[in-house]
Protein backbone atom coordinates (compact mmCIF):
# COMPACT_ATOMS: atom_id res chain seq x y z
CA UNK A 1 0.00 0.00 0.00
CA UNK A 2 1.44 3.48 -0.87
CA UNK A 3 2.25 5.48 1.92
CA UNK A 4 2.36 9.53 2.10
CA UNK A 5 3.99 11.81 4.23
CA UNK A 6 1.81 14.83 4.96
CA UNK A 7 1.85 18.56 7.06
CA UNK A 8 -0.73 18.11 9.84
CA UNK A 9 -2.96 20.67 8.65
CA UNK A 10 -3.53 18.56 5.73
CA UNK A 11 -5.61 16.20 8.16
CA UNK A 12 -9.14 16.73 9.66
CA UNK A 13 -9.90 13.80 11.95
CA UNK A 14 -13.20 15.50 12.91
CA UNK A 15 -14.49 15.68 9.27
CA UNK A 16 -12.43 12.39 8.86
CA UNK A 17 -10.69 14.08 5.71
CA UNK A 18 -6.90 13.84 4.39
CA UNK A 19 -6.10 15.87 0.93
CA UNK A 20 -2.74 15.12 -0.82
CA UNK A 21 -0.80 17.84 -2.82
CA UNK A 22 2.16 18.42 -5.29
CA UNK A 23 4.33 16.07 -5.74
CA UNK A 24 1.75 13.26 -3.55
CA UNK A 25 -0.69 14.27 -5.98
CA UNK A 26 1.32 14.00 -9.06
CA UNK A 27 2.46 10.23 -7.99
CA UNK A 28 -0.56 8.93 -6.36
CA UNK A 29 -2.60 9.93 -9.29
CA UNK A 30 0.18 9.48 -12.38
CA UNK A 31 2.05 7.25 -11.47
CA UNK A 32 0.45 4.91 -9.16
CA UNK A 33 -2.81 5.76 -11.04
CA UNK A 34 -4.78 6.33 -8.12
CA UNK A 35 -9.23 5.99 -8.88
CA UNK A 36 -11.24 6.85 -6.47
CA UNK A 37 -11.67 4.10 -3.85
CA UNK A 38 -8.17 3.50 -3.84
CA UNK A 39 -6.39 3.20 -0.83
CA UNK A 40 -3.43 4.44 0.88
CA UNK A 41 -1.75 5.09 4.09
CA UNK A 42 -1.47 8.69 5.18
CA UNK A 43 1.85 9.55 8.20
CA UNK A 44 1.16 13.41 9.65
CA UNK A 45 4.22 14.94 10.45
CA UNK A 46 3.18 14.60 14.36
CA UNK A 47 3.28 10.50 13.87
CA UNK A 48 -0.50 10.03 13.21
CA UNK A 49 -1.19 7.00 10.92
CA UNK A 50 -4.29 6.70 8.81
CA UNK A 51 -5.71 4.37 6.42
CA UNK A 52 -7.61 6.12 3.70
CA UNK A 53 -9.45 5.87 0.45
CA UNK A 54 -9.67 8.36 -2.02
CA UNK A 55 -12.87 10.59 -2.72
CA UNK A 56 -12.29 12.89 -5.12
CA UNK A 57 -9.81 14.29 -7.45
CA UNK A 58 -9.03 18.05 -8.39
CA UNK A 59 -6.42 20.03 -10.38
CA UNK A 60 -4.08 20.73 -7.58
CA UNK A 61 -5.41 17.73 -4.90
CA UNK A 62 -6.76 14.43 -3.87
CA UNK A 63 -9.37 14.57 -1.28
CA UNK A 64 -9.53 11.39 0.98
CA UNK A 65 -11.75 9.93 3.47
CA UNK A 66 -9.96 8.89 6.60
CA UNK A 67 -11.30 4.85 7.50
CA UNK A 68 -9.49 4.34 10.32
CA UNK A 69 -6.56 5.37 12.58
CA UNK A 70 -3.31 2.85 13.88
CA UNK A 71 -2.64 3.10 17.02
CA UNK A 72 0.88 2.48 18.62
CA UNK A 73 3.98 3.90 17.15
CA UNK A 74 6.78 2.58 15.35
CA UNK A 75 9.29 4.36 16.27
CA UNK A 76 12.18 3.57 18.73
CA UNK A 77 11.80 4.48 22.33
CA UNK A 78 15.71 5.25 21.94
CA UNK A 79 15.93 8.37 19.41
CA UNK A 80 20.02 7.99 18.11
CA UNK A 81 21.40 10.92 15.85
CA UNK A 82 24.36 9.80 13.33
CA UNK A 83 27.00 12.15 13.12
CA UNK A 84 28.77 10.75 9.95
CA UNK A 85 32.30 12.01 9.01
CA UNK A 86 31.09 12.22 4.84
CA UNK A 87 32.98 9.47 2.54
CA UNK A 88 33.46 9.41 -0.96
CA UNK A 89 31.54 8.78 -3.85
CA UNK A 90 27.85 7.73 -3.02
CA UNK A 91 28.57 6.08 0.24
CA UNK A 92 26.81 8.96 1.89
CA UNK A 93 23.58 7.89 0.45
CA UNK A 94 23.98 4.28 1.46
CA UNK A 95 24.48 5.13 5.21
CA UNK A 96 21.31 7.50 5.18
CA UNK A 97 19.51 5.03 3.93
CA UNK A 98 20.70 2.45 6.48
CA UNK A 99 20.25 4.64 8.78
CA UNK A 100 17.35 5.15 8.68
CA UNK A 101 15.91 2.10 8.12
CA UNK A 102 17.81 1.53 11.74
CA UNK A 103 15.78 4.05 13.45
CA UNK A 104 18.25 6.66 13.48
CA UNK A 105 15.90 10.20 13.94
CA UNK A 106 18.53 12.69 12.28
CA UNK A 107 21.77 12.39 10.45
CA UNK A 108 24.56 14.98 10.37
CA UNK A 109 26.79 14.86 7.46
CA UNK A 110 29.83 15.97 9.36
CA UNK A 111 33.42 17.68 7.24
CA UNK A 112 36.24 16.12 8.99
CA UNK A 113 40.18 16.73 9.14
CA UNK A 114 40.25 13.72 7.09
CA UNK A 115 36.75 14.21 4.83
CA UNK A 116 37.99 14.20 1.33
CA UNK A 117 35.08 15.26 0.14
CA UNK A 118 34.64 19.49 -0.50
CA UNK A 119 32.17 21.72 -1.67
CA UNK A 120 33.08 24.00 -4.21
CA UNK A 121 29.90 26.38 -3.24
CA UNK A 122 27.02 27.33 -1.12
CA UNK A 123 24.84 25.99 -4.05
CA UNK A 124 26.74 22.59 -4.07
CA UNK A 125 26.16 22.11 -0.44
CA UNK A 126 22.19 22.86 -1.07
CA UNK A 127 22.25 20.74 -3.69
CA UNK A 128 23.48 17.62 -1.87
CA UNK A 129 21.34 18.38 1.10
CA UNK A 130 18.38 17.87 -0.58
CA UNK A 131 19.72 14.88 -2.48
CA UNK A 132 20.62 13.45 1.41
CA UNK A 133 17.32 14.68 2.09
CA UNK A 134 15.25 12.56 -0.37
CA UNK A 135 17.13 9.19 0.24
CA UNK A 136 15.82 9.83 3.87
CA UNK A 137 12.53 10.14 2.80
CA UNK A 138 12.67 7.38 0.21
CA UNK A 139 13.84 5.08 3.03
CA UNK A 140 11.22 5.60 5.54
CA UNK A 141 8.46 5.05 3.29
CA UNK A 142 10.18 1.95 2.64
CA UNK A 143 10.51 0.90 6.19
CA UNK A 144 7.62 2.28 7.60
CA UNK A 145 8.87 5.14 9.55
CA UNK A 146 5.98 7.19 11.48
CA UNK A 147 8.50 10.38 10.48
CA UNK A 148 11.07 11.46 7.92
CA UNK A 149 14.66 11.47 9.96
CA UNK A 150 15.97 15.20 9.64
CA UNK A 151 19.06 15.28 7.47
CA UNK A 152 21.24 18.50 8.04
CA UNK A 153 22.71 20.58 6.35
CA UNK A 154 26.96 19.27 5.91
CA UNK A 155 28.73 21.03 9.08
CA UNK A 156 31.73 21.72 10.24
CA UNK A 157 32.65 19.03 13.06
CA UNK A 158 33.12 21.90 15.05
CA UNK A 159 30.43 24.05 14.35
CA UNK A 160 27.71 21.12 15.77
CA UNK A 161 25.92 22.68 18.52
CA UNK A 162 27.29 20.29 21.22
CA UNK A 163 27.22 22.57 24.65
CA UNK A 164 23.36 23.57 23.46
CA UNK A 165 21.10 21.92 21.47
CA UNK A 166 22.86 18.31 21.88
CA UNK A 167 24.07 19.01 25.71
CA UNK A 168 21.62 16.33 27.63
CA UNK A 169 22.56 13.57 24.79
CA UNK A 170 24.94 10.31 25.42
CA UNK A 171 27.88 10.80 23.20
CA UNK A 172 29.76 7.74 21.79
CA UNK A 173 32.55 7.40 19.49
CA UNK A 174 34.06 4.35 17.84
CA UNK A 175 37.98 4.93 17.62
CA UNK A 176 40.08 2.91 16.37
CA UNK A 177 42.50 3.10 18.80
CA UNK A 178 40.26 2.18 21.97
CA UNK A 179 40.81 -0.86 22.83
CA UNK A 180 39.22 -1.36 26.31
CA UNK A 181 35.57 0.19 26.32
CA UNK A 182 33.36 -1.79 24.49
CA UNK A 183 30.19 -0.07 22.87
CA UNK A 184 27.64 -2.65 24.74
CA UNK A 185 30.10 -1.65 28.71
CA UNK A 186 29.57 2.27 27.66
CA UNK A 187 25.46 2.16 26.82
CA UNK A 188 24.74 -0.08 29.64
CA UNK A 189 26.50 2.34 32.10
CA UNK A 190 24.13 3.66 34.29
CA UNK A 191 24.67 7.38 33.82
CA UNK A 192 25.14 6.80 29.71
CA UNK A 193 22.15 5.05 29.88
CA UNK A 194 20.09 7.82 31.56
CA UNK A 195 20.79 10.13 29.22
CA UNK A 196 19.77 7.90 26.19
CA UNK A 197 16.63 7.64 27.48
CA UNK A 198 15.84 10.93 28.67
CA UNK A 199 17.63 13.04 25.62
CA UNK A 200 18.75 10.47 23.07
CA UNK A 201 22.01 8.65 21.79
CA UNK A 202 24.58 10.73 19.56
CA UNK A 203 27.07 8.32 17.46
CA UNK A 204 29.73 9.83 16.23
CA UNK A 205 31.43 7.87 13.26
CA UNK A 206 34.75 9.34 11.46
CA UNK A 207 35.42 9.65 7.52
CA UNK A 208 38.13 7.65 5.54
CA UNK A 209 41.26 7.98 7.06
CA UNK A 210 40.00 7.70 10.78
CA UNK A 211 39.39 10.70 13.55
CA UNK A 212 42.54 12.54 14.01
CA UNK A 213 43.74 12.97 17.52
CA UNK A 214 42.88 16.97 17.53
CA UNK A 215 39.01 15.37 16.48
CA UNK A 216 39.07 13.00 19.55
CA UNK A 217 40.70 15.74 21.85
CA UNK A 218 37.82 18.11 20.75
CA UNK A 219 34.69 15.40 21.01
CA UNK A 220 35.93 13.83 24.42
CA UNK A 221 36.00 17.74 25.79
CA UNK A 222 32.38 17.29 24.92
CA UNK A 223 31.38 14.37 26.11
CA UNK A 224 31.93 11.76 23.82
CA UNK A 225 32.81 8.44 24.76
CA UNK A 226 35.10 6.22 22.67
CA UNK A 227 34.52 3.03 22.31
CA UNK A 228 36.19 -0.39 20.38
CA UNK A 229 33.40 -1.87 17.71
CA UNK A 230 36.47 -4.99 17.89
CA UNK A 231 39.30 -6.21 16.83
CA UNK A 232 38.72 -5.41 13.02
CA UNK A 233 39.03 -1.67 11.23
CA UNK A 234 35.78 -1.42 9.63
CA UNK A 235 35.34 0.74 6.83
CA UNK A 236 33.26 3.99 7.57
CA UNK A 237 29.57 2.90 6.24
CA UNK A 238 30.02 -0.50 8.03
CA UNK A 239 30.97 0.81 11.27
CA UNK A 240 27.41 3.00 11.36
CA UNK A 241 25.46 0.45 10.13
CA UNK A 242 27.19 -1.57 13.09
CA UNK A 243 27.27 0.86 15.71
CA UNK A 244 23.77 1.89 14.75
CA UNK A 245 22.49 -2.08 14.83
CA UNK A 246 24.24 -3.03 18.09
CA UNK A 247 22.35 0.15 20.10
CA UNK A 248 18.93 -0.98 18.75
CA UNK A 249 20.16 -4.67 19.80
CA UNK A 250 21.22 -2.98 23.73
CA UNK A 251 18.29 -1.42 23.92
CA UNK A 252 15.76 -3.96 22.65
CA UNK A 253 14.35 -1.54 20.44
Amino acid sequence: MARFYVPADQIDEEKGQVYLTGADLNHFKNVLRARKGDKCEIVSNDGRRFRCAVIDFSADKILMSIESRSEGSLEPEIKITLIQGIPKGEKTEFVIQKAVELGAVEIIPAMCERTVVRFQTEKDMDKKAARWQKVAEEAAKQCGRDMIPKVERPVELSKIDFAGRYFGYAKIMPYENETERTLRSAINDPDVRAKCISDGLMIFIGPEGGISRAEYDFMTSHGFISVTLGKRILRTETASIFALSAARYEFED
